[in-house]
């Protein structure tokens, strides 16, 4: 049989009971006598039986002794009726060893039985298990939990009550034997109570994190760094009581979810208020949605690795870079020195009040994302630009244009297919909609274009699409285009069709040059003078979109970890259209090149490899893969980057 379970949940203690129950001479229901011979010679943990071996696999793991022990298996008892066998921790087996062990499993000899004990059951190879019976054991749930510690308090006489029992369960996380350790802890400053359950499990922080709080909203950090570093307890549980606490709240205040927890229902109802608060007012300031915000300082908490105090250091310093990410609104601040990051940049209004006749950065924003992300990520640009007018007689159907765009980008993919066959191109577009006047609107629709087919997308717009919808309604089609001339006028195009998207962009936003100096954000983003004018909004439900390959949580294969730069983010205006997101895009192939030969080197080691070299590779595959800045400022690359010292812009 293999018995699998968390730490701490009596996988040993059933696998001893069971192994008891097998060489009792007189089992009643399964369960062993006690009484006889056998049962006394065993005791509680069988170290006196001869018919019992018992392996600890976490320190003898060679195919060596597994055989020693396997060998003694294969010789029919003298005394009792079977040989038992335990191995505890069988996932520590090399490779070897399990496969001797998978052999005498597969036919057995008739009077040994076999009982493996494990933790991490993902580690046992499914050969191994359909060759046992399987049993999982799990954590208490509070019922199951309150009935142990009730019979285990009565029976040694110490008083308890209901609140000591919640906190050591959720101490515990429902485990049996931290409970039982959490009780004997506690009972040594009296009754099994809440107070002295805080006070032995070292749970009385509620100070701590309200200080913590209050020094996350002033942006001290420095004081962050005081409360936990001051904090008497290991760093893993300082990290996983912050977790717990963010978590807490997440649900409690923000979603208004309740779910009991105990140890943090302490902390004063007026700290959680300013926190929710504040996470919403960070949360508007960056233009994110709320939630996803909780659950991206929620997710900073967390660590994959052993904690330390420098890397909880290090954790705080992301928690805090995400909840304070720039200098106050108006603050005087200098110009960074040459050489460092920038910061995210930060837009604001100068108006009284948002006009609503033109677009806010929110509604912007994200078209000038995905039109850096287009040749960052592929190597592409926007190479045609179509204005469709569409108008009527009465008010116009609010979605007609929607439509119309939804069937264009349908249809031309479609041809795309036809064309290139089986190397058919994903086709890239985005598009932003405009009511003109009260009977008709007007959608700007970018889009890029393999280059060899092109004429052939002319074609069949001009004289396939246009003509077919314009039975429909009065419809007016303009059409730029740019294939086969020089990188600089296709760049130069490439941005022009997203100053078009952007030409009704709010006036009174205003944000910091490369120069320090506070500047209207059209005049930052280059949108001509001309262009400029208040948009009527559309009443549909979707005023832009973009093809789903555009957008930011679109993977590739081979990008993970592999983060991307954003002139836009850093408020690098001056290259902003300079092109050298195609440069970058050379770089980040380059960069995947590299780790995967990286990885290709060690893995070409390991078929050859005894178990415990290959254990060593594995893991230095690992840290090899963790070495890996995902930072991409710190790559190799050709080009200079605008964060670094004497970069030269050539506007595009």
């Amino acid at each position: 049989m293999l018995v699998a379970g968390p730490v701490g949940t009596g996988k040993t203690t059933s696998g001893l009971i069971y192994a008891k129950a097998l060489l009792c001479d007189s089992p009643a229901d399964g369960e062993a006598c006690g009484g006889c011979d056998l049962c006394r010679e065993f005791g509680d943990h069988g170290r006196d039986a001869v018919s019992f071996h018992a392996l600890q696999c976490g320190e003898h793991s060679t195919v060596e002794e597994v055989k020693d022990l396997l060998e003694n298996a294969r010789v029919a008892p003298f005394l009792a009726r079977r040989r038992v066998v335990l191995l505890d921790e069988v996932h520590n087996l090399s490779r070897r060893a399990s496969d001797a062990l998978l052999r005498i499993l597969e036919a057995p000899p008739q009077w040994t039985s076999f009982i493996l004990l494990t933790y991490r059951l993902n580690l046992i190879s499914e050969a191994l298990r359909s060759r046992l019976s399987n049993f999982e054991l799990g954590a208490l749930n509070e019922a199951e939990a309150f009935r142990l510690l009730t019979g285990v308090c009565n029976r040694e006489g110490l008083s308890f009550d209901r609140e000591g029992f919640r906190l050591i369960f959720k101490a515990a996380s429902g485990g049996p034997r931290a409970m039982l350790r959490a009780v004997e802890k506690t009972c040594q400053f009296g009754p099994v109570d809440g107070a002295n359950a805080r006070l032995a499990l070292n749970l009385s922080f509620e100070d701590r994190l309200t200080a913590f709080v209050r020094a996350l909203l002033a942006s001290d950090f420095q004081g962050q760094l005081k409360e936990v570093e001051e904090w008497p307890d290991t760093p893993e549980r300082k990290l996983d009581f912050l977790h717990q606490f963010f978590v807490f709240q997440y649900f409690e205040s923000f979603r208004r979810i309740h779910r009991e927890d105990p140890i943090m229902q302490n902390v004063g109802s007026e700290t959680q208020e300013e926190l929710v608060d504040a996470f919403a007012a960070r949360a508007c300031t960056l233009g994110l949605e709320s939630g996803a915000y909780w659950e991206s300082i929620i997710a900073a908490l967390t660590s994959n690795t052993k904690v330390t105090d420098h890397s909880l250091a290090m954790i705080l310093s992301r928690v805090n870079r995400l909840f304070n990410p720039l200098p106050v609104i108006g603050a005087e601040t200098k110009k960074p020195a040459v050489g460092l990051t920038k910061a995210i940049v930060r837009v604001r209004s100068t108006a009284l009040s948002e006009d609503q006749a033109y677009l806010s950065w929110n509604d912007v924003r994200p078209h000038w994302e995905a039109a850096s992300l287009l040749p960052q990520r592929y190597g592409l640009l926007f190479n045609l630009r179509l204005t469709i007018s569409c108008s009527g007689s009465g008010h116009p159907d609010n979605n007609g244009n929607a439509l119309l765009v939804s069937k264009l980008t349908h249809e031309l993919g479609m041809r795309l297919k036809d064309w290139c066959g089986s190397s058919s191109p994903v086709l890239h577009w985005m598009y932003r909609h405009e009511s003109q006047e009260e009977t008709s609107q007007r959608t700007r629709l970018l889009l890029s274009i393999p280059d060899a087919h092109v004429g052939a997308a002319l074609r069949w717009l001009s004289c396939k699409f246009v003509v077919r919808a314009s039975r429909a309604c009065n419809l007016r089609v303009q059409i730029a285009c740019r294939s086969g001339v020089s990188q600089e006028s296709r760049v130069r195009f490439h941005w022009q069709g997203v100053r078009a998207l952007s030409r009704s962009l709010n006036p009174n936003l205003t944000a910091r040059s490369d120069h320090g100096v506070v500047s209207p954000l059209v005049e930052l983003l280059k949108i001509p003078l001309s262009w400029r004018a208040p948009a009527r909004r559309t009443p549909n439900e979707q005023a832009r979109g973009a093809s789903s390959s555009l957008t930011v949580g679109a993977k590739l294969k081979g990008e993970v970890g592999m983060a991307r730069l954003s002139a836009l983010k850093d408020g690098a205006w001056l290259a902003l259209d300079t092109g050298w997101e195609l440069q970058e895009h050379e770089a980040r192939i380059a960069e995947m090149e590299r780790r995967d030969v990286a990885i290709a080197k060690l893995a070409a080691l390991l078929p050859d490899m005894d178990d415990g070299r290959r254990e060593s590779l594995e893991l230095e595959m690992e840290l090899l893969k963790a070495s890996w800045s995902s930072d991409p400022r710190d790559w190799r690359r050709s080009w200079s980057g605008w964060w670094q010292p004497q970069m030269s812009v050539k506007p595009g």
